[in-house]
């Protein structure tokens, strides 16, 4: 059986890209809304990972369905969950889709996030795709639920994803808003296993993070990409694979980590299938970057949805900020 790396896709029919430009031209094309929450309390005592389960929480606990949608409220196993029936219009199923690419695997990526803004002492709630007028109604009102009397009036504001991120390149400073989970387990056994210092093993999870991610975020691209010919699952599955391999070799060429600040720690965390503790080896503090134009899409993506292990509930949040922070 071919590598799916090795496939083609028909041209006609689907984007299938050569190179990090074509990466960043399927990537880039997405409309992005950024609602803008100026914070009245003090941006330490806003804990991303919290208000990000809390907002999950919110949008499932909301009828799951907006106007009922799909007429449905059940979810996975009795649980709060992603609705089970497939709609377009159900705001569970829009802001954390699974399934993206279809089959057992239950690829799952936000597109909705919750970013602190630490440099502007204010919340973003980030949402990607091309979402009506009245989901974006609701995703505001869920989120001032949430924070209640802390955030001062909305801004939204309108673009795609290459507006938000026009490309820069040099050396970007990086710090960390949430904790980054590079592994489930202990930090230290993973370094003596791979024979890595901690800021070799930093990088090599950072990298393979966001080609990961990049895997995730293609297949939302080509669900939101009008096409003239519906793609098959092979030929979708050979665009998102084909991103992924090409942001590995960009990251690995294009971006070094530089001068870092980083501390170590370890969490446990309940299980959400059964509550048992979960140990979260992380990392905290910050980073420089010295980036080429050819990785931006991929450091776009990090400033969107965070980098390392859980960044749909929030963890691994990032902004950048001048060296002298």
């Amino acid at each position: 059986m071919p590598d799916a790396d090795s496939q083609t896709a028909d041209s006609e029919t689907a984007p299938f890209p050569q190179d990090w430009k074509d990466v960043w031209a399927l990537w880039g094309a997405l409309p992005v809304v950024q609602l803008q929450y100026p914070l009245r309390g003090a941006l330490d005592k806003i804990d991303g990972c919290v208000l990000s389960k809390q907002f999950q929480g919110a949008v499932w606990r909301s009828n799951l369905c907006l106007a009922r949608a799909c007429g449905e409220r059940a979810c996975i196993d009795g649980q709060e969950g992603h609705c089970l029936r497939v709609n377009e219009k159900c705001l569970s199923n829009r802001a954390f889709p699974m399934r993206l690419l279809g089959g057992k695997m239950p690829h799952q990526m936000a597109s909705v996030f919750v970013r602190p803004q630490t440099n502007d002492h204010r919340l973003d709630v980030i949402i990607i795709g091309p979402f009506e007028s009245s989901l974006v109604l609701e995703i505001d009102r869920l989120t001032q639920d949430v924070l209640g009397d802390w955030v001062g009036p909305v801004a939204p504001h309108y673009a795609t994803l290459a507006e938000m991120f026009p490309t820069r390149s040099g050396c970007l400073r990086f710090v960390c808003t949430t904790p980054w989970v590079v592994v489930f387990g202990s930090i230290e056994t993973e370094l003596h296993r791979h024979g890595q210092t901690l800021l070799q093993f930093f990088e090599f999870k950072l990298k393979e993070s966001l080609a990961q991610r990049g895997y995730k975020l293609s297949a939302l691209a080509l669900d939101w990409q009008p096409q003239g010919q519906p793609l098959t699952l092979p030929e979708r599955q050979a665009i998102c694979t084909r991103a992924r391999n090409i942001g590995r070799i960009t990251l690995d060429q294009g971006l070094k980590l530089g001068t870092s600040e980083l501390t170590t720690r370890q969490l446990r965390e309940k299980s959400a299938s059964n509550g048992n503790p979960i140990p979260h080896g992380v990392i905290e503090g910050w980073f420089e970057l010295e980036v080429q134009a050819s990785a931006w899409p991929w450091i776009a993506l990090l400033l969107l949805a965070g980098g390392g292990n859980m960044t749909d509930e929030g963890w691994g949040s990032v902004v950048t900020c001048s060296k002298g922070v």
